[in-house]
């Protein structure tokens, strides 16, 4: 007998109402065979906690405990007495109050391998040597080692001077995707949080924590406030011109031209010759270093295809270190007049600090190779081409590396006993794609559904790989940390749920939060006249004397203007007189959900469905327009019934505890879930007719 082992197999907002028609019309064999092996609910569906948004979920999922325990209680967190003003950023285990599995296990001398798992960096137990983790401090790992960010280079004869127009860097995480020089922005923005702690704060926040931008709908440079959108446009730019060689050192193939392309912030040149394979027709871009070294650093031919991974060298910190990106020929004249190439973000393999421990990244490196980071361009505005760039590169080759680096992973710690990963590709295509499946807002919408099906076919993929290793000792847990949910036509953002900063429409209407522009022509928040805001994605604050640093508010008049306020945002209508608030809930009443503490707000709230921001703002359990809010989770392997249903509900608290009885491991200590005993072999769940064929919403479970 072996080891006992555990499988985490995360797959970002996987809609498990998606998955179960996709396993239907044969497009995740993978996860139906683990099914077929395993089991689930009818709906292929558990639990999540609030709000539905990512950071909060996969604690939950690793800690086995709500979000009043560890701490992490949205995109972002905010502290009660510190400035309204600052936002916690919560990619980190800086600020989590309870332990990860993996934590509970070292304890005990059990290896675990963590691989790109949301939270989980940096790692809290750096005196034990069993457990392994490759970042996990963003959704896509190894992100703010990039060193140089994505291009456009259109190549064109002519003689003219070339052309860098640099994309807009961020200061903030209001999206999922925080590269290396946007992490570096929000470093440069944060403030001391131990100066700004207050006094009765023992412990208090870690970590990075920078002013909160304020919505401001009248700004267009500020339209994806509230969303996640697919910023297509956000890469360097580049124009330079096609010449005929001049001063190489050895001979290129007849007819060639060449282009100087600047990398690494204008520190790096190199040279791009585009030449024709059959002599006449030009279909071939050679990148050099120089025109001394006749190795290529790479060559691909043909429009539509990638080059190997290019493994150049920049300069950085008066070193040369080893940089990792490819590049795609996206259009080449047959005369060779002109052409297009993308670049995609480089990143730094000589960069280890995001491995634990170090040198084993090293090694990953060298035997899997670096990862192709995400592109997401505007080669020439045709959608479907860009969309193929992103496809091929987040998707496609994303769930690949994941693959072959989780297969290495196996090989050199041949003793692991727990596995948890998390793949962020599903979540990033739908925040970009979603609103163009419903019907009536997009001619095109059946393109984007099959577009996403195929992200969803990508990551089943990933599980017949990790499906390989289900032997009479190991099990897979396959679970999503939320699913997403489209808008029905005309209804849009209203106002009030984005995932970071002040949302200001809603509450300022009902006058509540005041506003001013400053000198600059920005909106702020007027906090000598503001009774109370809108936070993050969930939450409203009370700007309370004695609590918060800027408070008007009497301490005695607290508990009516929470009821005040909840009741001004029951009645209130957006302009087509729909209600927008669902639900809201106070201090006391929100420690029911598994809610409250410090790093909750004075009432919290969520939404109707269709003004859900994708996800974040309603219950898990909501269903609207032929999507879910709700986690994913299939169990198959050692110890699981074999190939039918259950009816006990699960909660996402209840992995943890579950894996603890599979592996015969100690639980975490602040676990608040249970052991799910229905999916367990040789335990017997009573058969009763609750009804259940229906479920509440009215809709037939098949």
């Amino acid at each position: 007998m072996g080891l006992k082992r555990a499988m985490v197999i995360g797959l970002d907002a996987a809609d498990p109402v998606q998955v179960r028609r996709l396993i239907d019309e044969g497009k995740m064999p993978n996860l139906k065979k683990l099914l077929e092996n395993g089991t689930a609910n009818k709906s292929l569906a558990m639990l999540g906690c609030l709000p539905s948004v990512t950071p909060p979920n996969w604690c939950s999922i690793a800690t086995g405990c709500w979000p009043r325990t560890h701490g992490i209680t949205c995109y972002t967190n905010q502290t009660l007495g510190l400035a309204l003003e600052l936002e916690e950023a919560n990619w980190t285990t800086d600020n989590v109050t309870a332990d990860y599995l993996w934590e509970s296990m070292a304890k005990e001398g059990k290896r675990s391998i963590v691989l790109s798992y949301c939270g989980a960096w940096p790692p809290r137990m750096t005196e034990n040597d069993k457990t392994v983790i490759i970042d996990g401090g963003g959704v896509t790992p190894l992100l703010k080692v990039t060193v140089d960010y994505q291009k456009v280079v259109v190549m064109e004869e002519g003689d003219f001077p070339m052309e860098f127009t640099p994309h807009v860097v961020k200061n903030d995480n209001k999206d999922c995707i925080v590269m290396g020089d946007q992490y570096e922005e929000m470093k440069k923005q944060s403030v001391d949080l131990a100066a700004n702690r207050p006094t009765w704060a023992h412990g208090g926040p870690r970590g990075l924590a920078y002013p909160a931008q304020v919505e401001d709908l009248e700004d267009t440079s500020n339209k994806d406030f509230h969303d996640e959108c697919y910023r297509p446009s956000k890469a360097d730019k580049i124009r330079t011109p096609l010449k005929n060689p001049t001063n190489w050192s050895f001979e290129l193939p007849a007819g060639a031209k060449e282009a100087t392309i600047i990398l690494a912030s204008g520190t790096a040149r190199r040279f791009a010759v585009l030449s024709a394979a059959d002599g006449v027709h030009y279909d071939t871009v050679t990148l050099y270093k120089n025109k001394k070294t006749e190795k290529p650093l790479a060559q691909v031919t043909g429009i539509g295809n990638w080059s190997d991974f290019v493994l150049d060298y920049y300069m950085i910190d008066d070193e040369d270190q080893q940089i990792a990106y490819k590049i795609r020929l996206c259009d080449i004249a047959v005369d060779g007049s002109n052409a297009i190439l993308f670049l995609s973000h480089a990143s730094n393999q000589d960069n280890l600090d995001y491995f634990y421990p170090q040198e084993m990244g090293r090694k990953l490196y060298d035997n899997v190779g670096p990862l192709l980071q995400f592109g997401s361009v505007d080669i020439r505005g045709d959608h479907k081409e860009n969309d193929q760039i992103v496809f091929e590169s987040y998707a496609k080759e994303g769930c690949e590396w994941f693959a072959n680096a989780a297969h290495w992973l196996f090989k050199e710690y041949p003793d692991w006993q727990l596995f948890y990963t998390h793949i962020h590709s599903i979540d990033n295509f739908q925040h970009w794609f979603i609103q163009d499946t419903v019907p009536g807002r997009n001619p095109e919408y059946q393109y984007y559904r099959d577009l996403l099906d195929d992200v969803y076919t990508e990551n089943d993929k990933f599980i017949g790989e990790m499906m390989k290793y289900l032997d009479n000792d190991t099990t897979i847990f396959v679970v999503s940390d939320h699913g997403v949910m489209p808008h029905s036509e005309g209804d849009d953002y209203p106002g009030i749920g984005a995932i970071g900063g002040f949302t200001t429409k809603v509450m300022s209407e009902l006058g509540y939060t005041a506003t001013y522009r400053d000198e600059n022509g920005k909106l702020q928040v007027d906090w000598s006249k503001t009774k109370a805001v809108a936070r993050r994605s969930s939450y409203i604050y009370i700007n309370l004397k004695g609590r918060d640093p800027k408070g008007i508010v009497e301490p005695e008049d607290y508990d009516q203007l929470v009821l005040d306020i909840i009741s001004d945002l029951y009645n209130y209508r957006n302009e087509d007189g729909k209600r927008i608030i669902a639900h809201c809930f106070t201090r006391d009443e929100m420690e029911y959900l598994g809610m409250g503490g410090v790093h909750c707000g004075d009432i919290l709230f969520q939404l109707t469905p269709t003004f859900n921001n994708d996800h974040a703002n309603v219950f898990s359990t909501v269903h609207h327009e032929g999507w879910s809010m709700q986690n994913l989770c299939v169990m198959g392997g050692a110890g699981i019934k074999k190939g039918g249903y259950m009816d006990r509900v699960v909660r996402l608290t209840d992995i943890v505890p579950t894996i603890c009885q599979l592996i015969d491991t100690k639980m975490p200590g602040n676990v608040e879930g249970g052991v799910i005993y229905q999916a367990l072999e040789g335990f017997e769940e009573t058969p009763y007719d609750r009804g259940d064929e229906w479920e509440p919403h009215g809709r037939l479970i098949k």
